[in-house]
């Protein structure tokens, strides 16, 4: 089994996160934590700092099993505005790869990323309203 990527982007939802990783690593799954920052200091929403494993470098996770996004807010936003996610996120869904995306994740995603074209349709229409970015369904 590959390695399961759980992403962190400053403001996430700490217990999202944490708690998806100790019950991932506690069944023996590999799972890796990553900054998308440029240093693998990342503050979450209620302002717990951790330190991620690595940074994000899609050249390294094209083995992925799973990637995890979690929740969070502006944790999501940052996710959204990430380059580097959306690249990792349409490499993983092309090779029919698992997403796992909790709460504020898959609507924020669906509703502002390029990985939303020719996907389900938006899990909370009302976080257009809060949109950063141009809506692309």
């Amino acid at each position: 089994m590959g390695k399961t990527y759980v992403i962190l982007a400053d403001g996430f939802e700490e217990i999202e996160a944490l708690a998806t990783v100790d019950l991932l690593r506690r069944a023996g799954i590999d799972t890796v934590t990553l900054s998308i920052n440029k240093t693998t200091a990342v503050r979450g929403a209620h302002g717990i700092e951790v330190a991620a494993d690595g940074i994000i470098n899609p050249a390294e996770m094209s083995e992925a099993e799973m990637i995890v996004l979690p929740g969070g807010m502006p944790g999501a936003a940052n996710l959204v505005d990430c380059a580097e996610v959306v690249e990792v996120l349409l490499a993983q869904h092309k090779k029919g790869g698992r997403i796992a995306a909790i709460c504020a994740a898959p609507p924020w995603f669906l509703l502002n990323s390029d990985c939303s074209k020719g996907s389900m349709p938006p899990l909370i229409p009302a976080l257009r309203k809060d949109s950063k970015q141009a809506v692309r369904l």
